[in-house]
Order: structure tokens, then C-alpha cells, then sequence
């Protein structure tokens, strides 16, 4: 019986097409990074720009979990392209990416679909699609990882009682340690640079607070910015009691040289 693929969007564009390049950057990336921690984090934030741009901000998450135990990935992104009122967990068999195809794990996949009815058994948000939030973490998690299983969530519309559902039911499935989680957001969009940098700081400063209700808040009044702020909260929502760090900031200023409208990444672990 013939596999439903995933295929990619964005290679070729927001990271190289050519698996030997890709394995290339990134491993340049990680030789400059300390070895990764033991134990490893149980989660991560990262952002999803084009490699040009966020590459080694993600890089630097992503390195804290090379080689670490991990049997499944849980992975969490916005949806840019398609709307929608719950978490779509990618009913399919397998994304793929040039470095070759990441098996998603049907079983757990119903499993999560069963736990909470915010999330549905789907392809909304997945395929057929132009959303790059998921792919773009892929290839890290292949290298890092070497062997594990996935389970694709694109995050639609949730309100504050979904986002908690969400959590409660992602805290139950990843209690075991064998299961990863990823949430996939940039920062604030197309700001002067230095209001950027403000405005991001105040949103790491909120993750790392730990507060998903006062997070949401925060964002529903503008005061705080992430597009995937919805992903992040669930991740907030089911590390609850556990601490979030600052590994890395960056905006896309530093690669532009622009100070006129900036897009901001930051990666976050839970010790």
C-alpha cells in the first residue's frame, strides 16, 4: 500500500534542496556549539524563517538534543496558510524532506486525537500546503535525533480553554520522558529594530515566567508578539511548573543590516 507523503514546500527556499548541503549547514552550525546537556531538555520554542535568517537560532536549540533518548517528537506549529478552530494532527504516514522521510507514528497520533477533542485526526494545515512551520524543523530533528517518530500538529484558532485542554492532554503523553516537544514560533514582526528587540524581550521574559494565561494576554493585547503564540502556549500549558530558559536571540537584522522592520526568533528549552 503506497504511503501518504507529506512532500516539501520550502526546500530550495527557506533551506537547501541538496540533503548534502543541508546536512552540511547544519552540522557547520553545531561544531561551533558546546556538546549537548545530559539529561536533555523535555522541550523546545524555536523559530521557523528561512535558514538564512533563524537557522542558527534554531540550531542552537535543536543542539541541546543531539543524541538524546527521545523516541517520538511531538511537534507544534501555527497554520499561515488554511484557518481553522483545532490542533490538526497530520493523519498521514510520513513528511518528508531531502534528507529523506520522518515516519509519523500513527498509534500515538490517535492516541493524542483520542486524549482531548481539540485535537482532530487531519490533514488541515498539512498537505496539500505551502506551511513551512513544521518542515523547516525537520531536518534538524533527523540529525539530532537519527531515529524517532513524529507527530505533526498544526495548531489552528485555539481560545484559552482549548490551549489548556490541549496542554493537560500533551503533559499525559509525554510524562513517559521517551517523547520530545516542539513548538515552532518567530517573534515580533516588521518593527523598528530596537522596538523589536523591546518587544521580544518581553515575550521571552513571559515564557520564561511560565504564566501561559498571562502569556495569552499579553499577545491579545499586543504588549507581547509571537505568530505561533498558540503553539507556545500549549507547550507553556503542558510544561506547567517546570522552567523555561533563553537559549538564543536573534532578528533578522543581523543578517539584513535593516533597522527600519525586523523579524525576531529566539529558542527556548525547559530545563
Amino acid at each position: 500500500m503506497d504511503q501518504l507523503l507529506r512532500t516539501p514546500a520550502v526546500a530550495g527556499s527557506f533551506y537547501p534542496d541538496s540533503g548534502d548541503e543541508l546536512r552540511l549547514q547544519i552540522e557547520r552550525w553545531w561544531r561551533r556549539m558546546p556538546p549537548a546537556p545530559d539529561p536533555p531538555p523535555r522541550a523546545l520554542v524555536v523559530p521557523h524563517a528561512g535558514y538564512e535568517y533563524s537557522g542558527e537560532t534554531a540550531a542552537r536549540g535543536f543542539a541541546l538534543v543531539r543524541d538524546a533518548p527521545f523516541h517520538h517528537v511531538v511537534l507544534l506549529a501555527p497554520s499561515h496558510y488554511d484557518s481553522f478552530s483545532f490542533a490538526s494532527v497530520f493523519s498521514g504516514d510520513a513528511y518528508q524532506t531531502p534528507l529523506g522521510l520522518v515516519q509519523c507514528s500513527r498509534d500515538l497520533a490517535r492516541a493524542l486525537a483520542g486524549m482531548a477533542p481539540v485535537f482532530r485526526l487531519s490533514l488541515r494545515g498539512h498537505s496539500p500546503s505551502r506551511e513551512h512551520a513544521l518542515e523547516v524543523q525537520l531536518p534538524f530533528l533527523q540529525l539530532a535525533l537519527n531515529r524517532f517518530e513524529l507527530v505533526a500538529v498544526a495548531v489552528g484558532d485555539l481560545d484559552a480553554g482549548q490551549i489548556a485542554q490541549a496542554g493537560e492532554a500533551l503533559a499525559r503523553l509525554c510524562a513517559g520522558g521517551e517523547t520530545l516537544l516542539v513548538a515552532s514560533s518567530d517573534l515580533s514582526h516588521f518593527h523598528p529594530r530596537a522596538a523589536a528587540e523591546e518587544l521580544d524581550q518581553a515575550t521571552v521574559g513571559a515564557i520564561e515566567a511560565g504564566d501561559t494565561g498571562a502569556f495569552l494576554a499579553g499577545v491579545g493585547t499586543g504588549r507581547l508578539e509571537a505568530c505561533g503564540a498558540a503553539p507556545v502556549a500549549v507547550a507553556m500549558s503542558a510544561t506547567a511548573g517546570r522552567r523555561w530558559r533563553l537559549i538564543h536571540y536573534s532578528n533578522s537584522g543581523d543578517v539584513l543590516g535593516e533597522r527600519g522592520a525586523v523579524v525576531g526568533y529566539a529558542a527556548l528549552a525547559v530545563c
